[in-house]
């Protein structure tokens, strides 16, 4: 590296924007060791450039191919930068509250990613380009048009936190049950009718939101969630609930309000969970 390179990075990092918008303008002599150096092309990356050099996860002491955490919430994206996969070291990706409608199928690329925040977007479908992000343990995709989830979302079996809210889901599909490292799964405001037997198999299942939805009744394979803490049922079309439920021995918050359940069948959910604080 050259000294007068160097001085230029120390020009793109200082605190002072003039310096910085100084190194910008320099940077057009220094462009083949900036590219080296930095594993990017100033022509064919410009759009990730232009997004990088105004977050703060990036001030130009790295190579972006070792950035491990990006934010570009509200940065009124309609599409994502194709270069995106050259952030091949990306843990954590932020892309909450834009114009987004589909993922760039460079996203595959990002092989290490744990943490994608995707709510308040245009989604119509589940992106399947994210499919193939095996490592992700956080995935957020609330308030965006979603009706319904791919069969293959048992290929994301690192789950551990999953927030759907507010989607407009139908429908769960059975390989929902497939997520077993799932400890949080958020379904509320969506229009589920049911829930499928196959939710039995999320052992590690902690906190369960259902709340806002059209269930009518569970399944009474809830009760093999042995793990669960906190439920979260209200406001949905439920008159009562399985005898199951009184194996949920570490549940410990049950909400049910705004559900048609007689004061009969609140006395048995009573006796059936005495230690639960129940909201009815």
């Amino acid at each position: 590296m050259t000294q007068e390179f160097k001085n230029l990075l120390e020009l793109l990092q200082s605190p002072d924007e003039a310096n910085v918008n100084l190194g910008l303008i320099l940077l057009e002599n220094y462009k083949e060791e900036f590219e080296n150096h930095f594993k990017m092309s100033l022509e064919k990356d410009k759009e990730l450039f232009e997004l990088l050099k105004q977050d703060k996860y990036w001030n130009f002491k790295k190579p972006i191919n070792k950035i491990k955490h990006l934010d570009l919430s509200d940065k009124k994206l309609v599409e994502i930068p194709k270069s995106i996969g050259l952030l091949s070291n990306l843990h954590t990706l932020y892309l909450k509250k834009n114009k987004l409608k589909t993922f760039s199928s460079e996203i595959k690329k990002l092989c290490k990613l744990r943490n994608l925040q995707f709510a308040d977007n245009k989604l119509d479908l589940f992106p399947e380009e994210i499919l193939v992000l095996t490592n992700l343990k956080i995935l957020r995709l609330m308030r965006n048009n979603i009706c319904t989830l791919p069969n293959a979302i048992e290929m994301l079996s690192n789950l551990q936190f999953l927030y759907l809210s507010s989607c407009q889901l139908k429908i769960l599909p059975k390989e929902i049950g497939k997520l077993k490292k799932l400890q949080e799964l958020s379904l509320s405001s969506n229009e589920i009718e049911f829930v499928p037997a196959e939710i039995s198999n999320l052992v590690n299942l902690q906190h369960l939101y259902l709340n806002d939805n059209q269930l009518t009744a569970l399944p009474k394979e809830i009760g093999e969630l042995s793990s669960l803490k906190t439920l979260y049922l209200q406001n949905n079309l439920i008159e009562s609930l399985p005898i199951e439920i009184t194996h949920l021995k570490q549940l410990w918050e049950l909400d049910l309000s705004a559900n048609p359940i007689s004061k009969i069948e609140q006395e048995n959910i009573k006796k059936m969970l005495p230690k639960c604080y129940i909201k009815f």
